[in-house]
């Protein structure tokens, strides 16, 4: 298992909870492929990322051919989310709302670094206005000048994106709700 040696103590406990909190939106939020009721689990490209990607997500030293058993893609799935809430941890250290950083390790683990470390979100969050941080998880501007809230994928708005925006964005303001139960385009 990953775990950063510099993370100890109250703060290890927050990132540890973190990183547990996001798996029901993992799960709902990154359906692996149909093979996954299959014992052997292959790599496959996502075309929205542009990488190989294998079970639910994960991306890390993912090669066309790879394959990996059930228990490989649970020790993949909490190594990620811990990597996702170390991130968090070390680029936002001031947090200690439990809903701040689930919400925020959950778009960590599926935005990338970027979006917790060096964005709008980020100065947000340093200057302490926590409201405004949690809304650009849907009000982000993109590349285009509009609020998008990083919900496209190669250009394209996708329903699911959307959804899970608006999920984390709320999970952030303290008001989490039963996941949509329908994200089909």
């Amino acid at each position: 298992m990953v775990v950063n040696n510099k993370v100890k103590g109250g703060a290890f406990a927050l990132v540890l909870a973190a990183a547990i909190s996001i798996g029901p939106a993992i799960n709902y939020f990154e359906p692996a492929p149909s093979d996954t009721v299959k014992p052997v689990v292959t790599a496959y490209w996502d075309s929205l990322g542009n990488v190989w990607t294998i079970c639910k997500g994960h991306t890390k030293d993912v090669h066309r051919g790879d394959t990996a058993t059930q228990a490989q893609c649970d020790r993949y799935s909490l190594q990620d989310r811990i990597v996702a809430a170390q991130t968090v941890h070390r680029c936002l250290p001031m947090l200690t709302d439990p809903d701040q950083l689930g919400s925020l390790t959950d778009a960590a683990f599926n935005l990338g670094s970027g979006v917790v470390c060096s964005s709008t979100l980020h100065r947000d969050a340093v200057a302490g206005d926590y409201w405004d941080m949690c809304m650009q998880l849907t009000d982000a501007t993109g590349a285009d000048g509009m609020p998008d809230g990083w919900t496209k994928a190669n250009g394209v708005r996708l329903k699911g994106l959307v959804l899970r925006r608006i999920y984390d964005r709320d999970w952030c303001l303290g008001h989490k709700h039963p996941l949509p139960t329908d994200i089909s385009p």
